[in-house]
């Protein structure tokens, strides 16, 4: 029997994408089961024995599973973390690496889910400027964790707060463009993450969540502007438009059958 852990993962979602970047940080094995959320691979028996939530990311670690990726993310860190530098020993130090934690799942991702889910469910068919207002505002908070010269979220290296922190604003920044002269710090942070070795693998998935909503988003306006001419001014969709444009309904209706990682339903 393999030791091997599995990771149940869709790598459009920001949280399973946080949990994978601890998992590829701390060089442990992991095995990745994609979740096909079209075809509600998530709310099967069997899988809701594993994450009664029917949400994503889950581990499963021999007997022991683990969901939400914040909690995932502590357990790797508390289990093959060594030196104690992505969740500090210290309990100064980790309270502040669980207030951003907390401040990711509890505002941050929110503030991306309560775009993404009426979009992409039809329920809506604009992003409302309040909606833009709190994003920016979720931004602010952001640029002002940058203190005493740190460089990263919660402390002078890389901790579990950078990793919940950056997958869900690679995302964000699609849609809601950061404005490098309102927030410097913040977007130099995301600057400095490009050298990151998992930054492909982020920057993959973050464009492939923002693909999928800007798919929702076809034909609609945008406060008052039609979504296709927001987004094609925006050099970081420049290469997503023209296979956008081709998009039928019949061939997202295809993905409900897939067993390959494309555009799931719920992004979560």
């Amino acid at each position: 029997m393999s030791n091997k852990l599995v990771l149940y993962y869709v790598s459009s979602s920001p949280p399973c994408r946080a949990a994978y970047l601890v998992a590829r940080e701390l060089d442990v094995d992991v095995e990745l089961k994609y979740i096909n959320l079209f075809r509600e691979d998530n709310l099967t028996p069997e899988y809701l024995k594993i994450n009664p939530s029917g949400t994503v990311p889950s581990l499963v670690d021999g007997s022991t599973t683990v969901w939400d990726s914040h909690a995932i993310m502590i357990y790797l860190a508390e289990k093959f973390c060594k030196n104690g530098q992505l969740y500090p020993r210290d309990f100064v130090k980790r309270t502040l690496v669980n207030e951003r934690l907390f401040f990711e799942a509890s505002y941050l991702f929110a503030r991306l889910f309560e775009i993404c889910d009426p979009l992409c469910d039809g329920r809506e068919k604009t992003i409302s400027q309040d909606k833009i207002d709190r994003v920016i505002r979720g931004y602010r908070s952001v640029e002002n964790f940058f203190v005493d010269d740190n460089e990263y979220i919660a402390a002078p290296v890389m901790t579990l707060a950078d990793f919940s922190m950056w997958t869900t604003l690679s995302t964000l920044n699609y849609l809601i463009p950061i404005n490098s002269e309102q927030f410097p710090k913040l977007t130099k942070y995301l600057k400095m993450l490009e050298a990151h070795p998992s930054y492909e693998i982020n920057r993959e998935g973050a464009e492939r969540h923002a693909e999928y909503v800007l798919k929702c988003l076809h034909g609609m306006e945008y406060n008052g502007k039609v979504a296709v001419e927001i987004f094609r001014e925006s050099k970081n969709y420049s290469h997503i438009i023209h296979e956008w444009d081709h998009i039928t309904s019949k061939e997202l209706e295809k993905e409900k059958g897939s067993d390959e990682e494309e555009f799931p339903k719920e992004l979560l």
